[in-house]
């Protein structure tokens, strides 16, 4: 649970962060014109945080929900049918397909995201989502699940800026609810 709402917060975190920015910059006090002239109105920043997730299953699914609770812009790249048609009736941007095609990519708003979300479950087909998404966009900050530290390797030498691995997740979480229940000695002991 901690560990979701720790993702959680990070996703909302990265994309709010722009809009935020913009508001407060807005809302700072200027030096007053010496000219009274009409002002065309500010236009919106043209990005907020766009995220592209890829794969809409068990880890897909809650970041998902985590970006529609933040109110988020995303694309969801996917191909089981169904999930797309489900994503679609809720209003968002769903491209049936595998994200190992350019076609999807470009369909699913790749050039212009600033945050792409990597959760298929076999990290070597992950390698090459990252490298075609590192050819359509070159800043784009991309996070990736792995399940073994060759598949870590296989990603960081593709590119992903933030890679988990379920299995580290799963032992920090335990080791910090052992160290809140056992004293220190014991813990250090095993």
């Amino acid at each position: 649970e901690g560990r979701d709402l720790v993702l959680g917060g990070a996703i909302i975190s990265i994309l709010v962060n722009p809009a935020l920015f913009w508001v407060v910059g807005k809302l700072a006090p200027k030096a007053p014109a010496p000219v009274a002239t009409a002002q065309a109105e500010p236009k919106a920043p043209t990005s907020t945080g766009r995220a592209v997730l890829v794969g809409y299953g068990r880890v897909g699914s809650l970041i998902g929900k985590a970006l529609d609770e933040a109110r988020a812009s995303y694309s969801v790249i996917e191909d089981r049918e169904d999930i797309v048609e489900m994503l679609m009736a809720k209003g968002v941007t769903a491209v049936a397909g595998n994200a190992v095609s350019l076609e999807a990519m470009q369909a699913a708003g790749v050039a212009e995201a600033d945050l792409m979300f990597v959760t298929v479950p076999n990290g070597f087909e992950a390698g090459r989502v990252v490298e075609l998404a590192r050819q359509v966009n070159p800043k784009l900050k991309i996070f990736a699940r792995a399940h073994s530290d060759a598949e870590v390797e296989h990603l960081t030498g593709f590119g992903a800026d933030l890679i988990i691995s379920g299995e580290a997740e799963i032992a920090d979480a335990m080791i910090q609810a052992a160290t809140r229940l056992i004293p220190r000695r014991a813990v250090a002991a095993v």
